[in-house]
């Protein structure tokens, strides 16, 4: 429950006699929290619980003040420390007093454990929802212009160390056995741990890979017992189902054996078009390793902010894993500053996102694009590829290299767009057949065209242009950004597990540079209209 009357952060009534003539004497009256202070009002965090209903209005004792939890936040971010240092930053720096409110012989204002609690009670839509309020007083402010927004993301480490294949099997199993340990018989669970310590203390593994791929083949067919058998118990309980606490050890076996089962699969041997959906470790199941050849950060997370170009703010987050292409995430960031209110005239971004879909919603919704599309992959045998053949939209028509025309598209059911098949007599007698159609092939060329093929066409010759370089030179400043969240205020590692809980971490991320830049345009604003008209922006 909320305090009906709640006390302001700073007044001087609220603090000790002399805390007043201390904090005056000891804090700079340049210090970037006095002007956050002045500038920022972090109430909108009242407005955001009660929203919400993350407060019981009638029962209960009087909880933490919202405004006072978004402040300790801030703390927290903008200095990168963990909830254990904070709390006693929160009781040691007078910095931090002041700005919180406190007196300067005050102790902490609560505890870590509680820290914890309240940001698992905010979750990550009421992250959310104060990134939003943050980024209102912006608006109101009239910092925001909305003229172009900039796109990228950023990986981020796990909080969970990568594990060896026989390493990764082995907790996978282990985890397991500790859950249904409180619902099966005392002399099952022995028998399991028994196999489970034989298992792990077989060193022949080492001695070839014959022996490895044997042992792990074993551990294989263990975890698949497990799994059976878990499977066995919550779908008949039995007498265990009756007591009280089934509920809970139910939830905590459900949450393993989801685990295991995705580890078997995991294992399994996959189609080469089956997207893979690795596991990174079972520590952090939602955490993926990286699909990206060349991403130093093998496994964890991938947020993925919008900014609006003039202001640098942070108008949209999405957290995602690492595995998730970045292309798809590009509406839902869109679409998310727009609820807030802010349609960008641009949205620029790099050529991770230069989806068709991407630029036909892009288009759909007004916004002009500019996005770096990427060259196309040319052919491992040396053939021509799609791009070579010139696609007419308006006659729906497709040109060879050598001239020859297809009028007719059959639609593709599974990917869309349409197949254009080039008789096989026109490819026969060709020239060019050797470089179009590969050897012992006796039919003609089939050429598909996507379904946003005019507007990548349209992309790659406007790329060319002076307004795109142009474009893409002022896209550094969302990289700029992102380097600030992610190597300044902690995002490069995560500071929690689960994807849930990584959004939250980027939430605060977000907030933070937010609050700082929003204090920074508007002191540079004010500097300049107390210089007169003649000044010039800094």
């Amino acid at each position: 429950m909320l305090d009906p009357s709640p006390r302001t952060p700073v007044p001087a009534s609220r603090l000790a006699v002399d805390s007043p003539y201390i904090y005056s004497l000891l804090i700079a009256p340049d210090e970037p929290l006095r002007q956050i202070n002045a500038h920022v009002d972090f109430s909108c965090a009242r407005e955001v619980a009660q929203d919400l209903k993350l407060y019981d209005e009638c029962r209960g004792r009087y909880g933490v003040e919202p405004e006072l939890f978004a402040r300790v936040c801030f703390l927290q971010y903008r200095d990168d420390v963990s909830d254990e240092e904070t709390m006693a930053r929160c009781a040691s720096d007078l910095r931090w007093k002041w700005f919180l409110g406190l007196d300067v012989d005050a102790p902490a204002p609560f505890t870590a454990s509680a820290l914890s609690k309240i940001r698992k009670r905010w979750g990550e839509e009421g992250v959310l929802k104060l990134l939003h309020a943050v980024n209102r007083q912006a608006t109101e402010l009239g910092l925001v212009d909305d003229r172009t927004h900039l796109v990228d993301s950023g990986a981020s480490i796990a909080n969970a160390a990568l594990m060896s294949a026989r390493k990764f099997i082995l907790t996978v199993c282990e985890k397991l056995i500790g859950a249904m340990k409180p619902v099966i018989a005392e002399g099952r669970h022995e028998e399991l741990c028994g196999r489970h310590k034989t298992l792990r203390e077989d060193t022949s593994w080492y001695l070839s890979d014959e022996a490895k791929a044997g042992h792990l083949a074993q551990w294989g067919a263990f975890c698949a017992e497990l799994v059976e058998q878990a499977e066995r118990l919550l779908a008949e309980p039995g007498a265990v189902g009756e007591l009280a606490d089934w509920e809970r050890h139910a939830k905590r076996l459900r949450r393993q054996l989801d685990i295991a089962r995705h580890h078997l699969q995991d294992r399994q041997e996959k189609q080469k078009t089956k997207k893979k959906d690795k596991m990174a470790s079972p520590t952090d199941p939602d955490a993926r390793r990286s699909c990206r050849s060349n991403d130093k950060v093998k496994s964890g997370y991938r947020s993925h902010i919008e900014m609006d170009a003039g202001s640098q703010l942070v108008m949209a987050i999405e957290g995602a894993p690492a595995n998730v292409e970045d292309g798809p995430v590009l509406p839902d960031l869109v679409k998310q500053a727009m609820e807030q209110g802010h349609k960008p005239e641009n949205c620029d971004a790099d050529g991770a996102y230069a989806d068709g879909e991407n630029r036909q919603f892009l288009k759909d919704n007004g916004i002009t694009a500019h996005i770096q599309q990427p060259k196309p992959k040319k052919s491992k045998k040396g053939l021509f590829i799609a791009t070579d053949f010139t696609y007419n939209a308006a006659d729906q028509t497709v040109t060879c290299p050598n001239g020859a025309v297809c009028c007719k598209g059959t639609p593709q059911k599974t990917r869309g767009g349409f197949n254009y098949y080039f008789r096989k007599a026109i490819c026969d007698a060709c020239p060019l057949r050797d470089k179009c159609i590969a050897p012992g092939e006796t039919r003609g060329r089939t050429v598909y065209i996507a379904p946003q093929r005019e507007l990548t066409d349209q992309a790659r010759e406007a790329q060319k242009g002076e307004e795109h370089q142009t474009a893409m030179k002022g896209r550094l400043a969302v990289e700029r950004k992102l380097a600030e969240m992610l190597r300044v205020h902690g995002l490069r590692h995560c500071r929690y597990r689960g994807l849930d809980r990584y959004r939250i971490q980027l939430g605060f991320t977000a907030i933070t540079v937010n609050i700082k830049r929003i204090a920074k345009l508007v002191q540079l604003r004010d500097a300049e209209a107390a210089q007169g008209p003649h000044s010039q922006a800094v």
